[in-house]
């Protein structure tokens, strides 16, 4: 199957940009979010999926989040029609982690979001160094739909990919 895969650390925007970009491409089992306890765990996940659903396309949410399950995903499937990496600011970040973690005190919520980001900033390095013309980052602030209205601004990043999943045509 072809791939798209929607990183980012936003437990908000990325997940229902995912889920919304599923839906719109018709990917069989919505956004995939994929066991990340161990790469081994996450690809067999992803192949179990595969091998149930025979998808031609599969958008991952959130996945692979590490240098070494990014590796892993590469090697084994090539490379994706499209990586899509949103950013936010790091107060938004730190706004929404908290939200997410109510349950969690103020020194483990910091940990958690640094280990998060030490993770993702591994795979986002794996997908730069490999195939850096399918990533497409996208800064949250750069979009018009204001911070409260996460699906607002999902729909209006749908609009900004949609573009870049066409094929490319060439004439000669």
């Amino acid at each position: 199957p072809k791939f798209v895969l929607v990183m980012g650390l936003s437990t908000v925007l990325t997940p229902r940009f995912a889920s919304l970009l599923a839906t719109q491409l018709n990917a069989s089992g919505g956004a995939l979010q994929l066991n990340q306890d161990t790469v081994d765990g996450m690809m067999t996940g992803l192949q179990e999926h595969i091998s149930a659903h025979r998808p031609a396309l599969v958008v991952l949410d959130r996945a692979p989040r590490s240098e070494s399950a990014m590796k892993s995903f590469l090697a084994g499937y090539g490379e994706p029609q499209l990586i899509v990496n949103l950013t936010l600011s790091t107060e938004a970040l730190e706004e929404e982690f908290r939200a997410a973690n109510e349950d969690m005190e103020d020194d483990q919520v910091a940990a958690a979001m640094q280990a998060e980001r030490t993770a993702y900033e591994g795979a986002l390095q794996a997908v730069e160094a490999k195939y850096p013309k399918v990533l497409w980052t996208v800064e949250r602030e750069s979009l018009k739909a204001p911070p409260e209205e996460p699906d607002k601004a999902a729909e209006e990043l749908l609009e900004l990919a949609k573009p870049r999943l066409l094929p490319n045509v060439y004439l000669v």
